[in-house]
């Protein structure tokens, strides 16, 4: 891809003047080989920016370019139509901003990617297929576009003034599942998958609040509060394990005999799975009333036909 000058599209010009807007006057290029995913030419509704990483972060920077996921990413979002410019930005978040999760920026409209969020899943990623089938690649993927399309919702809620009950991180959640179910079954399967295997694995190694509480609580606050089974439940974002779960939920709703196997393995509990058809329904009812009708059909049929992952990434 050429260098991307923010200056350059007329579109941005807005987006410089706004606070809190961190990026540099130019844009990294990107150093691989260009392949059917990173033709975006001049998207300026989804313009796209990597920030220079620092050492820590250059591996990171360097697997995003070689997956050319912002590119992919922007060319997705091709068919929905916000009012607004939405920049996709992978940068340097524990830095800059003190957190390795990426974000939605409402002051400047940038969905921003963090370089540490990819060593967080390669992490949690295993190094091998695991018994149940799911891959290192399964995961990556479908963590990266579980995330991107968490952070699309949060934009699109913001841009097109969509009103939301009960947090909006679980209506995040859900539009990024919703979004994903709507593709060929292998790709529904392998981001799933990927998104399941890393809440499931961050339930069972901490991130899900303790069942007592800590004799010897941390000094820092906000650990204390993490270490705290009631006060970890404060945050805006659910569980691990309720993420995991409502996101199965979602699948086996709206394709049972697909999605069989994560009841069949205990991953989803037989108690939720009944009642999971209704909050499929119910979710794909307010999407068309909300967002649906901002999104441009051919456009749309077009890309729910075009191939999205890699081969790697679909086994």
């Amino acid at each position: 891809m050429a260098l991307v000058k923010i200056v350059a599209a007329v579109a941005l010009a807005s987006l410089l003047l706004l606070p809190n807007w961190a990026l540099a006057q130019t844009c990294l290029s990107d150093p691989a080989p260009s392949n059917e995913f990173a033709q975006v030419s001049n998207n300026t509704a989804y313009p796209i920016c990597y920030q220079e990483p620092i050492d820590t972060n250059k591996a990171a920077y360097l697997a995003l370019q070689q997956r050319h996921l912002l590119e992919t990413f922007s060319k997705f979002l091709t068919p929905i139509h916000l009012p607004h410019p939405l920049m996709l930005v992978a940068l340097n978040c524990e830095r800059d901003y003190g957190t390795v999760s990426p974000f939605y920026n409402r002051d400047n409209r940038s969905l921003n990617f963090c370089y540490e969020w990819v060593d967080v899943v390669r992490k949690w990623a295993p190094a091998q297929k695991t018994s149940e089938g799911v891959t290192r690649a399964n995961v990556i993927a479908g963590m990266w576009a579980g995330t991107l399309l968490h952070e699309t919702g949060h934009a699109a809620f913001d841009m097109l003034d969509v009103p939301v009950f009960g947090r909006e991180e679980d209506a995040a959640d859900q539009v990024a599942a919703f979004i994903a179910l709507q593709f060929s079954k292998d790709v529904q399967i392998a981001v799933i998958k990927g998104f399941a295997y890393f809440w499931r694995m961050a339930a069972k190694t901490g991130n899900d609040p303790p069942t007592a509480s800590n004799p010897n609580p941390p000094a820092d606050a906000t650990a204390r509060c993490f270490a705290d089974p009631i006060c970890a439940y404060s945050d805006e974002h659910g569980t691990a394990s309720q993420r995991l779960y409502n996101t199965l939920c979602l699948a086996y709703g709206a394709d049972p005999a697909t999605f069989q196997d994560f009841v069949e393995k205990g991953w989803l509990p037989q108690s939720r799975a009944p009642d999971c058809g209704r909050e499929y329904r119910q979710l794909a009812l307010a999407f068309s009333k909300t967002i649906l009708p901002f999104i441009d059909k051919e456009a749309m049929a077009q890309v729910r036909s075009s191939r999205w992952l890699l081969p790697e990434e679909l086994q």
